[in-house]
Parts: C-alpha cells; structure tokens; sequence
C-alpha cells in the first residue's frame, strides 16, 4: 500500500512538473488547416497567433522573438494576433509581466508582405488597455476594433479583414454579453462585392450570431483548455458555450471558424496534453478542393 501510494506521488509530481515546467515551454507546434473561400481566386497563407500572456519566467522578450521567426519562416501572406498579450497569470505563479512595449518589441519583427493586423482580448482590456494599443501602433501593427479593411493582394484581387473589440470587456463571462463588440456595425463596412472576408474575434463565442457575409472567423481566448485529458478532451473553458468551441475547425452554414489553442497560460501556468501552437491557414478558391481536409 505504502509503495503504490508512493508511486502515485511520483507520478504526480512528475506530470505536474511536465505541466509547469515543459509543455508550456515548447516550441510551439504549427498546426495547419487548408480552408477553401468563396470570392477568392489565389491561395494565401494566413499565420494566426492568440494568447502570449506575456510574463517572466514563461513567456519573456526572447522567446516571443524565437516565435516571430517561427512564423518568419513559414512565410505567410497575413499576419493575424488574436489578443491577451497581457499577462492573466496570478502572482504568486509569475516572477514579472512584461510591460506592452516590451511584448510589442519583438511583434514588429513579423514578416507578412500583405499586412499584420491585429485584435485585444479580455485581459488587454483589463489589465493595460491604452498601453497596448499604443505599443502596437508604435510596431506599425493595426489593432482592429469594430473595424474591415480591404486589404488589396495583387491585380484586382483583395480580401476584406474585419476585427471586433472584446467580446466580454467586463471579464463577467457567465453574466451575460457586455463587451465592447459590434459585429453588425463592423460588418456594414464591408461593400455588398464578392471578395471574401476574414474577421478575427478573440472569443469564439461570436460564432453563434448570423454572419453570413464572413467566410472564415480566426479566434483564441480558449487556449483549448490547457489542460486536456485522453478521450475527455478539454475539462474548462472559459466561453458561455463550455467547450463547444475549445480548439480547431467548426462550421455553420457557408461559415468556418478556426479556434487556435494559443501560446500562453492563463490563471495557472500549465498545460498538458495541448501544446503551445501556431495556427496556419492556407487559404484556397473554394472550387479548388473538398472542405476540409
């Protein structure tokens, strides 16, 4: 009895170790997608990043820098930024949070000749809301709120990219929507032509309101749990729809949406079973394959 309790212990500690020390540390997995698009005539590559939560020890200056040239080399046509730079890791789990111009520093290294663009998240709003806005206008990224840009991608072609602020402002995620969103204003922007749009939202959540205009919905905020169990999956969510939409590739009507597991730890710095990741989409003309692959 004594040496089975033993055993457990160890195990124990062993994978808890796994969960604070190693898996959050990883360099993060590319997890690819191939999503075809109506309106569009040429593939793009779309690199979608979520949730750094920028902190010491687990996600300092050095190894966002190593993520940004992660993505550099995967040379994407788009760079998308999902929101929750800011910390959301509790003292006594941290040792400092970096301060916006210090995550922002290495973001600008982002190679994307079609444009970088980016959305804030519940604890951006929260935590350092002007800040980050500025941080990220100083690394030349636009931050997106309630706003679509028709981002010209060669000859006559272009792709619309809409971002909405946050979806839950207030952090009170079970007591109701009272975030600073406008999805029906953002997508009157959009002119009644047949190039195709991307919107990214930080929540997923948004899913669930018509927008049959959008093609594709680039979202974090879940980290896919963080902690995911075999044959259980994801155990907590922080989304009105429990985990309904944790992590990857859902679909409603002429509408896909993708859901990156992010980069970062919120709360508590762990995970297992779910791997920091790099969201990467190649974008197809509809015609041109089955969905998905």
């Amino acid at each position: 009895m004594l040496i089975a309790f033993l055993a457990l212990s160890l195990l124990g500690l062993f994978l808890l170790t796994y969960a604070v020390l190693v898996e959050p540390m990883r360099v993060p997995v590319v997890r690819r997608y191939t999503v075809p698009m109506r309106g569009l005539a040429h593939p793009l590559r779309v690199a979608a990043l979520g949730d750094f939560h920028a902190c010491v020890p687990w996600m300092n200056e050095q190894r966002i820098l190593g993520i940004v040239r992660q993505v550099n080399g995967l040379k994407p046509d788009l760079a998308m930024l999902l929101g929750d730079f800011e910390t959301g890791i509790h003292a006594p789990f941290l040792l400092r949070k970096l301060k916006p111009d210090e995550w922002a520093r290495p973001l600008a290294e982002l190679e994307a000749p079609l444009g970088r663009f980016a959305v804030l998240g519940n604890h951006d709003w929260l935590e350092d809301l002007q800040c980050a806005r500025q941080a990220l206008a100083e690394a030349k990224i636009p931050v997106l709120e309630n706003e679509a840009r028709l981002i010209p991608v060669g000859g006559n072609e272009a792709i619309w990219v809409a971002g909405l602020a946050d979806q839950y402002t207030n952090g009170k995620l079970w007591q109701g929507r009272e975030g600073a969103d406008d999805l029906d204003g953002t997508l009157a922007q959009i002119f009644e032509d047949q190039h195709p749009v991307l919107l990214l939202a930080h929540e997923p959540d948004i899913f669930e309101e018509p927008m049959d205009r959008v093609g594709l919905v680039l979202s974090g905020h879940t980290h896919g749990g963080q902690v995911r169990l075999p044959f259980l999956g994801a155990l907590t969510v922080p989304s009105r729809f429990g985990t309904k939409y944790a992590q990857g590739l859902f679909e409603r009507g002429g509408t896909r949406l993708l859901v990156t597991a992010g980069l970062g730890c919120s709360r508590l710095p762990l995970r297992f079973n779910c791997p920091p990741e790099i969201m990467l989409v190649d974008l197809i003309p509809e015609n041109t394959e089955e969905f998905p692959k």
